[in-house]
């Protein structure tokens, strides 16, 4: 879906022009991934109770379960004679963190350990003011250049370390008495009430959107043609299998599947040969929505 559409689903009713319309962590996340049929979990970080160690402990384990972790990060704001407290106690941006590396023995389940040599690695999506959108849509921005990994010692500020002109571009607000909050949402999968279906991950050409919504505006950017590509992984060889495309987020099911086959724009059947299967390119544009669900033939 876009930018536009994913707003929408954290407020609805709310103009794009108000800067209530935003779609925050800690705010109206939750909101969000349930109208998008989406199950989350939330960091519960706001009291004093709680640490940074702990909170990267656990994004820790939420990442090492594969499951997407959405964080708040401090952006470097620093300017020479500015304000060196300058920008959100909070974060000023979000990314997703797609990777961690650690020197030491890792647990099962969610409960991780935290070590401050331990390393996260984020996407800033392209946020980094050293990082610029391309002048056209004609070649997608290479990827690893929004890549950015920090161990978790050194990856903890305060709002005036964060501003130094010698800190990284990203930092983690160091949760202190002073009104400091981490904030995380994970994304633990769809919403599937008798948890019948098979991840399906989409990849597009695109990553980006250009142009970007006009500052003030309610309407929509242009639309893009984008080309999807739906991959149904958890296979059984053997086993039949449809997968049913929405293009609305108010069409998708939370259960029954195959019984409500008729909310779905398009459907596809296969029976599987391996634990991954590929459909057929599937074609929209920017500004619509195009959402799977893959079940067992068999499935209610």
């Amino acid at each position: 879906m876009s930018q536009f559409t994913a707003r929408a689903a954290a407020t609805p009713g709310v103009n794009q022009s108000d800067p209530k319309s935003q779609l925050l962590i800690s705010v109206n996340d939750l909101t969000a991934a349930a109208n998008m049929h989406l199950n989350a979990v939330e960091w519960d970080g706001q009291t004093e109770a709680v640490t940074t160690s702990q909170y990267l402990a656990w994004v820790k384990g939420y990442v090492l379960a594969g499951y997407p972790v959405i964080i708040g990060v401090y952006v470097n704001l620093y300017e020479p004679g500015g304000d060196p407290a300058t920008g959100f106690s909070s974060y000023d941006h979000i990314v997703p963190v797609n990777g961690i590396a650690s020197n030491h023995p890792l647990a099962q389940g969610f409960k991780q350990s935290y070590y401050a040599d331990d390393i996260l690695q984020l996407s800033d999506n392209s946020g980094n003011h050293n990082v610029k959108f391309p002048s056209s849509a004609s070649s997608p921005p290479v990827a690893a250049a929004y890549l950015f990994q920090y161990s978790y010692g050194a990856f903890q500020m305060t709002r005036v370390q964060a501003n130094s002109p010698t800190a990284p571009p990203y930092s983690l607000a160091l949760h202190s008495n002073s009104g400091n909050r981490n904030s995380a949402v994970a994304i633990t999968g769809v919403t599937d009430l008798n948890r019948e279906t098979v991840p399906v991950r989409l990849a597009t050409n695109l990553n980006y959107e250009n142009p970007a919504i006009s500052n003030g505006s309610n309407t929509p950017p242009a639309a893009a043609p984008l080309t999807l590509t739906a991959t149904v992984y958890g296979l059984t060889a053997g086993v039949k299998y449809n997968v049913y495309q929405y293009d609305t987020l108010a069409a998708i099911p939370n259960s029954a599947f195959n019984a409500n086959a008729a909310a779905a724009v398009k459907a596809f059947t296969f029976t599987a040969t391996d634990s991954t299967y590929v459909l057929p390119a599937i074609s929209i544009m920017s500004n619509q929505v195009a959402a799977f669900r893959a079940v067992p033939a068999s499935a209610r």
